[in-house]
This record gives structure tokens, sequence and C-alpha cells, in this order.
């Protein structure tokens, strides 16, 4: 008793207060500590140590018991302090807030820094899933690749689309007439022997008749013959009244004559279509509607019979104009097709086929690319929930922490207003709500920052402060690590990267077969078989009658041929084959890489998630034996035993194990959002 009274006595000698009547209150506050310690050990309720050197040691008690309903000064309850006394459980620990926490009103009520700017912003609440839905349909990265598809897609259809038949046809007109061109023009012309020998027969006919010596001049008898020419030599006439020279003379002479429309009008439709062995096939029906131009100057058309009337009622039409037969018609087909074990030739060899297949490939590639895409969205955005929801929760413990500061604050501003306290002791708690400033600060800005990354993830409003709507209930929620057993199976079976890379594998082997098949001899067989008809004397009535005789064509035409094609040197070939065994293997390589990396992540990802697992409950058991230890200390300030720096030191403890239990369930849950991710499996699993 003498003993803690005189260190009671040491502890109030240091206190600043000149007052006499202040210095006399304290010995009597001091003397009444000791009966109510010497009271205490009387009944054995406090336990002290024979040696004071060696701290006390926790031990097994009863749940503190509630203050009297009734008291004019705070009542200060009884706790065991000994050796045997042990900390109570968490449940039955003292809150450490006596009111809710409201992050807005807190932020509200901020100063400056991260909080002026966070003031600025909107507040936006969002669920876990919630969350995750945005993501997968605003982010950027996603829609990307889920356009790839629909590029992938969109070439597999245009790559299919080239073995499917294809119609064409055609349509012309033609209407071909001449216009005459001609100048006067003045130079030598040949007379004409027998237009003159004409002109000499009727003079000396006439001149017969009138003399009446000739009695058969009525029948006329050439005077002269026109010269003849045999190879080359002239041979004299009769009468040298026949050779007759040139003549100059100026008359009009044409470039071109006139003759009227020559209408002609095509028409053709077809069907061809690509095999996808290799080869084409074309098949053709074309009809022609021809109406040559009517009669002119220009002479009677050749291969024409002049058609004579039966009764005199038809009009004489000598050369058939008046006949419609203006129509002719054709029909081809021809088939192009490598021979077997060829070049170009099987599935393998055709180089629409392997486009085909490639697209194929692609497309699934790009299935898988968008899972990848989406798997590693979703986790950086599901991190940066986390890192949200730490700093709220950190927010939260510091204002639970600054109103336990708070009340030390206020019970030790009340032992030195009453000459109890020194300033010393009061400055202390001045400096941890210093400190206590500085983490918020810190807290504030860390939640600006990760509010600021998923705002970017599910490309929102950038002036948007996002909150969690669920964390604590998410934090509430047990998580077990159920997905460690088949975590290899399932990363090897389902990671969205180890198929998109075992796609390009199948691709390289896709243009290695190709390859090898191009190095084949080119030879290819083409026949065709084609029937026409000839409009030279004309055609048939109607186009019906025109499609109907090509049974019995005008022409037919039958053609079949083998082309063998050989390059000199092969070397483009060749290089091309070595270009794609050297792609093959090193896509061969590229998908164990992945395979081994992904199976390196999902180790790390298992041991980190254990690792977490582990820390978590450490830091539970650190935060109960630091709640213990700072109530033990600041029940022991209460009845004088133990100095305001070693309670201070206590509740630093206090909030370090806080904060450190926080990051523990943040961290753990992250760890095990990377160990789905590892596994590929992160969207199915853990949000639907």
């Amino acid at each position: 008793m003498a003993k803690r009274a005189m260190m009671h006595l040491d502890i109030f000698r240091t206190a600043s207060s000149p007052a006499a009547g202040r210095r006399r209150g304290r010995f009597r506050l001091i003397a009444a500590s000791a009966v109510c310690s010497g009271t205490l050990l009387a009944f054995g309720t406090i336990a002290v140590a024979a040696d004071s050197s060696v701290p006390a040691q926790p031990a097994a008690v009863p749940a503190k018991a509630a203050p009297a309903k009734a008291t004019p000064a705070k009542a200060t309850p009884a706790v065991a302090v000994g050796p045997e006394a042990s900390c109570p459980a968490a449940a039955d620990s003292r809150p450490m807030s006596h009111r809710a926490f409201n992050l807005l009103e807190r932020l509200r009520t901020g100063g400056d820094g991260a909080r002026a700017r966070l003031r600025e912003l909107s507040v936006r609440e969002v669920s876990r899933n919630a969350l995750a839905d945005q993501v997968l349909r605003q982010n950027l990265t996603v829609q990307s690749s889920a356009e790839s598809i629909a590029v992938a897609k969109a070439l597999v259809t245009q790559s299919d689309a080239v073995f499917d038949p294809t119609l064409f046809s055609t349509l012309s007109y033609t209407n071909r007439y001449g216009n005459p061109r001609r100048d006067i023009i003045g130079r030598f012309y040949d007379q004409d022997p027998s237009g003159q020998l004409q002109a000499d027969n009727d003079l000396l006919k006439q001149q017969a008749i009138q003399q009446g010596t000739d009695p058969n001049a009525s029948e006329g008898s050439p005077q002269c013959l026109p010269s003849v020419s045999v190879d080359g030599e002239v041979t004299s006439p009769a009468s040298a009244g026949c050779q007759l020279p040139p003549v100059y003379m100026v008359q009009p002479e044409f470039a071109s004559t006139a003759y009227n429309s020559d209408h002609k009008v095509t028409g053709s439709l077809g069907l061809a279509i690509n095999f996808i062995i290799g080869g084409s096939a074309n098949l053709a029906v074309s009809s022609t509607w021809h109406k040559p131009p009517a009669m002119s100057t220009s002479g009677v058309p050749s291969l024409t019979t002049p058609a004579y009337p039966d009764d005199a009622s038809n009009p004489y039409d000598p050369y058939g104009w008046n006949q419609k037969l203006f129509w002719t018609s054709s029909a081809s087909m021809s088939v192009t097709m490598p021979l077997p074990w060829t070049k170009n030739f099987g599935f393998e060899g055709n180089p629409n086929y392997y486009n085909y297949q490639v697209a194929q490939s692609s497309e699934r590639k790009s299935g898988w690319s968008d899972k990848a895409s989406r798997n590693g969205t979703l986790e950086q955005a599901l991190q940066g929930y986390w890192d949200v929801v730490q700093s709220v929760q950190t927010l939260r413990a510091l204002a639970e922490l600054r109103e336990v500061l708070a009340d030390r604050g206020a019970s030790q501003k009340r032992l030195f207003d009453n000459g109890l306290a020194t300033r010393y002791e009061l400055s202390q708690i001045e400096v941890q709500q210093s400190s206590l400033d500085s983490q918020e600060e810190t807290a504030w800005g860390q939640l600006l920052t990760s509010s600021n990354r998923l705002g970017t993830l599910v490309a929102g409003d950038q002036r948007a402060l996002m909150l969690p709507a669920d964390a604590e209930t998410l934090l509430r929620l047990p998580v077990a690590l159920d997905q460690v057993a088949g975590a290899y199976g399932r990363a090897l079976d389902l990671h969205p990267s180890i198929k998109a890379q075992e796609e390009d594998y199948n691709a390289s082997k896709l243009s290695l077969a190709f390859r090898e098949n191009q190095d084949l001899p080119d030879l290819s067989v083409s026949a065709s078989f084609s029937v026409g008809q000839s409009d030279s004397a004309w055609g048939y009535e109607s186009l019906p009658a025109s499609m109907a005789h090509l049974v019995a064509p005008d022409t037919s035409n039958f053609f079949v041929g083998i082309k063998y094609h050989v390059p000199i040197g092969m070397n483009a070939t060749g290089a091309a084959l070595d270009r794609a065994r050297i792609t093959e293997r090193q896509a061969f390589d590229r998908t164990r890489l992945v395979r081994q990396q992904v199976v390196n992540a999902v180790d790390q990802a298992t041991g980190a998630a254990r690792s977490a697992q582990s820390v978590v409950r450490q830091s539970e058991d650190d935060l109960k034996l630091a709640q213990c230890s700072y109530d033990r200390a600041r029940d022991q300030r209460d009845l004088g035993l133990v100095a305001e720096f070693e309670v201070l030191n206590k509740y630093q403890d206090l909030v370090t194990a806080r904060l450190g239990l926080i990051t523990a369930q943040v961290n753990f849950r992250k760890a095990y959002v990377h160990l789905l991710a590892a596994q590929g499996t992160l969207e199915q699993d853990y949000v639907r």
C-alpha cells in the first residue's frame, strides 16, 4: 500500500498547478485512491506481482459488467489485471464506435486535400455484380475484342461465299449504221470499154437501117472488141477503136457509203460454282436478236434466195425482208479440275478452302481472345473494387478509432483540469490525433485513385465517386478455397489464353499442309462443250423457238485439254514451305510456353491465396490481442496504475492491428479473385 501510494505521489507531483487548494485536493484524492487500492487487494480483486518488473499476463475472466443506470459520475468497472486474467472474446469486447459511420457526412465536413476534390464529384454506389456487368458491357477493351469476333465472323462468311453458286448475266445492244462521206476529186479516170462499145454499136445499127446496106443490121453486130489481158499480156482487139485512153475528169467520189441501221441485242445467263476439292464449272446460255438493215443500194445481202409469193395478193418480197426470223441462241458448259495428288487438289490443297479453314480458326481464336480479355479486364475491375473497399473500410476504422481517441482526450482533459494529468499527456493525445489526420488523408487519396481507376475500366464519367454498395455483406461472407484442388486441371482445360494459342497452332498446321500441297506438280484438266445457231441466213421467229432448237444446233464444239505448269527452280514454293515448317514449330513452342505460364500463375495464385488466408487468421488474433491490451491499459489508467503514454502505445497497436486486419481481409479476397483469373474462370465462377 505504501509503495503504491508513493507511486501516485510521484505522478501527481509533476502536475503543473501552483494553486495550493488544488494541491491539497490532489493529496486527498491520493489518499482515497490508496484506500480503494488497499480494499481491492484485501478482497483479491486485483493481484499484484511480487516483482513489479515482470509485466502482468492476461487470464480468463468473465465479461465486464454493465455500469449502473443512474450514476452521477462515470463508474469504473472492476477489471482483473493479474497474471491469471485473459483477454475477453471479440464478441464481448467493448465496441469501438458509438454511432454509425457515414462516409459522405465525413466527406462534407472535411477540409482541404483529397476531400476537396472528392466533394466536387457525384456519388455513385455500385455492387460487385453490377460493376462486373458494367465492365463487361462498357469497357472499351472488351468492346474491341467483341468487335474482333464480328470481324472474324464476317471473314468466315466472305471465305465461305466463294463456294456459293454465282449467277451472272449480260445484256448488250448494238446499232450499226453508215453515213456517206464524199468529196469532188479531179484525176484521170479509165474509160469503160463496154460502155463505149455499146454506143458504137447503136450508132452503126442506125446507119445500116437508114442505108439498107445490111439486112441483118437490125440484130446489131459488134464493130469492135475490148482488149483482153492474159497473163499480163494485152491481146490486141480486132478493132483498135476499143482501146480508150484515160480521161481527166472531176467528179464526186465516196469514202464511205450510207446504209441503214443494223440492230443487234444479245443477252446471256450463266451459273458458276467453285468446288471445295478444287476446280470450277460454268454453264451459260445466250440469245441474240439481230435485225439486219433494210435493202439499200449496196446490193442484195449474201446467201439470200428470192421468195416468190404463191398468189398475187401477197406483196412481192424477192429477198425475204418481211420475214421476222431474228432469234438465234447458244449454250456452253466448261469444267476445270486439278488432277488427284497434284497441286490445288483436295481439302488441304484448294486455296479457297484453305482460306476458309484459316478464317474459321481465326474466328475460334477471336472468341477465346475475347474471353481472355474479359477475364483480365474483370480481374482488374474486381481488384479495383476491393481497393475501394479497403479505402472505405480504412476510413471507417480511422473514424471509429478517432472517436476512441476523442474519448481519451476528453477524459485526460478532465483529469488535467482537476490537476491529475500533465500537459505532456495531453500533447501525446494531440500527436496521435495528428497522426490519424495524416492516415485519413492518405486513405482519402487512395479512395480517389481507386475510384478513378474503376471509372476508367467501366468507361464511365470520371467526375463520379464510385463507392461499394455491398462491401459489408461481402466481407462477412466466408471465402472457401474449394477451387484449389482442381485448379491446375481446370486451367489447362478452360484457360482462354491456352485455347487461343492452340488455335494458332492449328492454323500453322493448316498452313504447313497447304504449302506441302503447293509443292506438288501443277497438273489440271479442262473440258468444254458448246452448241450454237447461226444468223447468216436469219434465225427463228421467237426466243422459245430458238431455245427449243438448241437440241439440233447449227454448230457444236467439244474441247478437252491438260495443262502442266512448272516454275523454273520452284524457289518461291520451297521458301514458303520452309517458312511454314518454322512457323508450325514456333506455334508449338508458344503453346507449351503458354501452358507453363498458366500453370506457374495458378501455382503462385494458390500459394498467395493460402498465405493471405493465414494472414487473415493471424490478423484477427492480433486485433483481439491489441483490443484486449488496450482495454486493460485503459482500465489500469483509470485506476492510476499506468501512465497515459502506455495507453497511447496500446492504442497505436490497436490502430495498426485494425488496419492490418482490413488489409488482410481485402488481400485475401483479391488473392481469391486472382486465383480464379489464373484459371480463366473468373466470370463464370465468381460473378455468375
